[in-house]
């Protein structure tokens, strides 16, 4: 089979994620004995990618927030609100070994796919699993954090300072009993 998952699975613009997104809650908000739901909901889908072979500067982690308002159990009357944590050096070069922090980018979802593409990544994705609000929230504020400008991107980055933080940091700082505070 030729080509990305993605492309394969018809993926391949903007509209055919949501209708994917869709089709996942779908199967989220079925209820036994097809009783009708209603409310918000929050899920988040988690995202890998690496090289084969795998090398360091060419791999990546981030997610992607969703909130899901509506009545019912037909997902394609529930308005989605989505947002991405994918925190990358601003020159997109990841140079591992840099010692020092420099100024980062938090990219969304299509342009992470478009970056960890042309650098031949291999992607996998977990989810979309159910949050609670909290943690949609909190992800909301590292999402304000990163977009802020204050915060720094190293490849390789120490625990307990979001302001200073790499890929995998950034989207462990959502959660709000080991995500980092400042």
């Amino acid at each position: 089979m030729k080509g990305r998952w993605w492309e394969r699975a018809g993926l391949t613009n903007r509209g055919a994620w949501l209708r994917a997104a869709a089709f996942f809650f779908a199967l989220l908000l079925a209820t036994p004995g097809g009783k009708a739901r209603g409310g918000e909901f929050y899920y988040i889908m988690v995202f890998g990618s690496q090289t084969s072979p795998k090398l360091l500067r060419y791999t990546h982690t981030w997610a992607t927030f969703i909130r899901a308002v509506g009545e019912g159990t037909d997902p394609s009357s529930y308005a989605l609100e989505a947002h991405t944590i994918s925190w990358f050096p601003r020159t997109l070069d990841i140079r591992v070994l840099r010692p020092w922090p420099e100024p980062g980018a938090n990219l969304d979802l299509y342009q992470t796919l478009a970056v960890v593409h042309s650098q031949g990544e291999q992607v996998t994705m977990w989810g979309p699993f159910l949050l609670d609000k909290a943690v949609y929230d909190r992800s909301l504020w590292v999402r304000q954090v990163f977009e802020s400008g204050i915060a720094q991107y190293r490849a390789i980055s120490g625990p307990g300072n979001l302001l200073i933080s790499d890929c995998i940091h950034a989207v462990a700082a959502v959660d709000p009993e080991f995500g980092r505070e400042n």
